[in-house]
C-alpha cells in the first residue's frame, strides 16, 4: 500500500496526531499483531469509535492483512454469525470486550500501548484490503471481498475528480462499519488531509457536528442526504456550511429540494456520489454545483459503467436499463458464496468481454455519457445510507413462532422521510414483542416502524407471492378504512407525556441501560438522525399527526417535555 504523507494530521477531541505520532501508534499496533506466531489473512476489528480504529486499519493495510470491521452496537447474534461465516480466528478489540469473542485469538489494544518490535514487519501477499458485510436476502448478511488494488485505484480516482488539497480538513462522521467511512479516514489520510474524527457523542448530535465544523474549520464533508437534511434543520448547521468548500452527498437518492437548499446556504462545491460496496465505495461522481437537475455523473478513473437491457445488450441513449460496473474497483466476490458471486459478478458478452457487477439499479445515459439514476429493480432499498435487503428482514420475521409469511415495504412521505412497514400472516402479535425479537438479530435501522397482521396475501398463478397485487390490496383497504387499527385514544397532556417517554425509552433508554426522564436534554442522549427519524415515525403513528419539516431533528426540542408539548399542539390542531 502507498505511504502516508508526512503532512497528514489527525484530530480527535482535544488531541492532535501529527505524522510522527500517527506512525508510532501504527507501529505499536503492527508489533502487537506480529507477536502472533502465525499471521492471519483476515482479522476482525471490533473497537469503540476512537483513533485506534483508523490506525489499526492503516497498520493492517501496511502488513497486507485484510480487515473485517465489526460494529459492537449490532446484535450479538449478528456479530456471532459474521464471525462464524467469515472463519475469522483473530479479533482486535479492547480487553473489556474479550468475552464477546470466545474461542478466538484476542489482540487487546489497550494492553499494547508499549509494544514495539525491533524486527521489520512481515508483509503478507494478500490481494484483499477488507471484507465488509452487507445486508443479504437469506436472513443473514454477506461479506464483500474488496481488493487492495481496488482501494488503490479508488484513492487515485477520487483525487482526479475532487480536489483533495493537502491543507483541507475532512470531518469523519460515518460509522466505521459503513464503507464510505474509508473515504473520510483512510483515503483522506493517504491523500495528506487533516482528518477530524467525531466522537460517538459528537456524530450523533447535529449541534455538536456544527460546532466541530466551525471549531476545526472543516472544509470537506461527506454525508447521506438524510444526515445532511438533519444538519440543515437547525440554524447552527446552516451557518456551519458557510466555511465548507466541498460537500459529498451519497448513499441514498439525492432529493432535488436538498440540492436547492444547499445552494442557498453554501458556496461549496456539491458532489453526488454513486456506487455499491461491491465496486469499492464510489464508482461515479457528478458535480452538481452549476446544475439544476440531479444525475450521478460519469465513472471515476479506472471504472467503466454499462447500461444494458434484459439481454445484456447496451441500450440507446435516453433509454432505461440496468447498471453494470466493471474496472479496477470490482470486488473479488462474496466470501464463501460462490453461487451468489457467480450470479452477481458476471462476464459480459456482446462485444464487451469484461467481468462486471450487476447492481440491480436502473439508469439511463444522457448527453455526453452522463448517467441518471432511475431506481431499483429488486427488493433492495437504501435507508439512511444503509443498503437493506427487505428479504433479510422478512426472513427474520418469518422465524417468529406463529408467523407464516411476511412482507416488508417502504412507506414514503417524502424523499427524506420514509419508514419500513411490515405485514404478516399468522397469529396476532404485539408490536413490542416483534420488535424485541428482531432487535436480537437485526441492527436498529432494519427494524420496521409498524407491523400489520393480514388474513392473506395475493398470489399469482404459479403460487408465488404477487407483491404488486398485495400492495394494491393494502392500499385499497387503507383508503377504505378497512385495515386493522388500534382503538382510538383521548389524549391528555399527561398521557401524551407518558406515552412519549415510553416510546423514547424503547428506542434509547433500554438499549443504553438508563431511563429517559422528561427533563433530560435530548442533546445529551446517545441518539443519531436514524434513531430520531424512527422515533418520529412511531410518534406520528401513535398520535396520528405529522411533524413539521423544521421539527424533524432532535435539536428542535430541548427536552422530552418540550417534545410532548409540541405533540399536544399538533393533536389539538386535528
Amino acid at each position: 500500500m502507498r505511504e502516508i504523507p508526512v503532512y497528514s494530521k489527525f484530530i480527535f477531541k482535544d488531541e492532535t496526531f501529527k505524522y510522527e505520532k500517527i506512525m508510532k501508534r501504527i507501529q505499536q499496533i503492527e508489533s502487537a499483531i506480529m507477536e502472533k506466531k502465525e499471521q492471519e489473512y483476515l482479522v476482525a476489528i471490533a473497537l469503540e469509535r476512537s483513533p485506534d480504529v483508523i490506525f489499526t486499519m492503516l497498520a493492517m493495510l501496511r502488513l497486507g492483512i485484510a480487515f473485517l470491521p465489526l460494529d459492537l452496537k449490532h446484535p450479538k447474534e449478528r456479530i456471532q454469525y459474521i464471525m462464524e461465516d467469515s472463519g475469522v480466528k483473530t479479533v482486535i478489540t479492547l480487553s473489556k470486550h474479550k468475552d464477546m469473542f470466545p474461542n478466538v485469538n484476542i489482540i487487546a489494544l489497550d494492553e499494547c500501548n508499549s509494544c514495539q518490535s525491533a524486527s521489520k514487519p512481515k508483509r503478507l501477499e494478500n490481494e484483499l484490503a477488507y471484507v465488509l458485510y452487507t445486508s443479504g436476502t437469506t436472513g443473514n448478511p454477506k461479506g464483500v471481498m474488496v481488493r487492495r488494488e481496488g482501494l488503490h485505484y479508488f484513492i487515485d480516482g477520487m483525487a482526479k475528480c475532487i480536489d483533495f488539497e493537502r491543507n483541507k480538513r475532512m470531518l469523519c462522521l460515518t460509522t466505521f462499519g459503513f464503507d464510505i467511512f474509508f473515504l473520510e479516514s483512510i483515503v483522506s489520510i493517504y491523500l495528506g488531509l487533516t482528518v477530524i474524527l467525531a466522537s460517538e457523542e459528537e456524530k450523533n448530535n447535529q449541534v455538536k457536528v456544527a460546532e466541530l465544523i466551525k471549531t476545526h474549520e472543516v472544509s470537506m464533508l461527506q454525508m447521506t442526504p438524510s444526515a445532511m437534511q438533519m444538519l440543515l434543520n437547525n440554524e447552527a448547521g446552516k451557518n456551519s456550511m458557510q466555511m465548507v468548500t466541498d460537500i459529498l452527498i451519497g448513499g441514498e437518492k439525492f432529493p432535488q429540494n436538498l440540492l436547492t437548499e444547499l445552494k442557498r446556504v453554501t458556496n461549496a462545491r456539491i458532489y453526488n456520489m454513486y456506487g455499491p460496496t461491491e465496486t469499492t465505495i464510489w464508482s461515479s461522481v457528478s458535480e452538481l454545483t452549476e446544475k439544476d437537475s440531479i444525475d450521478i455523473g460519469k465513472a471515476i478513473d479506472g471504472t467503466e459503467i454499462y447500461i444494458l437491457d434484459e439481454n445484456m445488450c447496451p441500450v440507446p441513449e435516453g433509454e432505461t436499463g440496468e447498471i453494470y460496473i466493471s474496472g479496477k474497483g470490482l470486488a473479488k466476490g462474496y466470501l464463501n458464496r460462490e453461487e451468489l458471486t457467480n450470479e452477481k459478478f458476471i462476464e459480459l458478452k456482446n462485444g464487451l468481454n469484461v467481468r462486471a457487477f450487476r447492481t440491480g439499479d436502473l439508469g439511463r445515459f444522457l448527453q455526453d455519457n452522463i448517467i441518471q439514476y432511475a431506481g431499483r429493480m429488486d427488493n433492495q432499498v437504501k435507508m439512511y445510507g444503509y443498503r437493506i435487503e427487505l428479504e433479510e428482514i422478512e426472513s427474520v420475521i418469518n422465524q417468529i413462532p406463529g408467523i407464516e409469511k411476511s412482507l416488508v415495504i417502504i412507506k414514503t412521505k417524502n424523499e427524506l422521510h420514509k419508514m419500513l412497514a411490515a405485514y404478516y400472516i399468522g397469529t396476532k402479535k404485539e408490536d413490542r414483542a416483534i420488535e424485541e425479537y428482531l432487535s436480537k438479530k437485526l441492527p436498529k435501522y432494519m427494524i420496521p416502524s409498524e407491523f400489520n397482521r393480514r388474513d392473506t396475501f395475493e398470489y399469482n398463478t404459479n403460487g408465488k407471492l404477487d407483491k404488486e397485487k398485495t400492495l394494491a390490496a393494502i392500499e385499497k383497504e387503507a383508503d377504505a378504512g378497512h385495515t386493522e387499527k388500534k382503538e382510538g385514544t383521548e389524549w391528555t397532556r399527561e398521557t401524551i407525556l407518558e406515552k412519549t417517554l415510553d416510546i423514547m425509552n424503547t428506542f434509547i433508554g433500554q438499549n443504553n441501560e438508563y431511563k429517559v426522564s422528561q427533563d433530560l436534554k435530548l442533546s445529551d442522549f446517545d441518539i443519531d438522525s436514524i434513531i430520531f427519524i424512527q422515533i418520529i415515525v412511531e410518534l406520528e403513528k401513535v398520535f396520528q399527526i405529522e411533524f413539521g419539516y423544521e421539527k424533524m431533528s432532535f435539536t428542535a426540542f430541548e427536552t422530552v417535555n418540550t417534545l410532548a408539548a409540541y405533540l399536544s399542539e399538533k393533536i389539538e390542531e386535528k
